[in-house]
């Protein structure tokens, strides 16, 4: 599953992102795609209030995508992480990433 997260909501945020995150932290999480090797997801739209409340974005603000292979019994394990801005978001800029910190 793949999951959207602002790391400054978050007090015990770390410098790395495959840490945990608070609850607070998580702007959007995918469905879990059980039983694949080669997931697919459908294009998603967020919100702006999301991402900044009442039409307020800050567009330099750095969010983290993460993403996980679930596991039924905790912990899930973290195949890789991605910073982008809220501005590359906001004008497609994001629609293919590597992620960093792979495992």
């Amino acid at each position: 599953y793949v999951r959207l997260v602002r790391p400054k909501l978050d007090p015990s945020w770390m410098y790395d992102e495959s840490f945990w995150v608070a609850e607070l932290s998580i702007i959007w999480q995918s469905e879990v795609k059980r039983k694949s090797l080669m997931p697919e997801w459908v294009e998603t739209v967020i919100d702006l209030d999301l991402l900044g409340g009442h039409g307020l974005v800050d567009e330099e603000e750095e969010l983290v995508i993460q993403v996980f292979d679930w596991h039924r019994m905790p912990p899930h394990d973290v195949i890789g992480t991605q910073r982008i801005s809220i501005g590359s978001l906001l004008h497609g800029e994001g629609k293919s990433l590597s992620l960093e910190h792979s495992e």
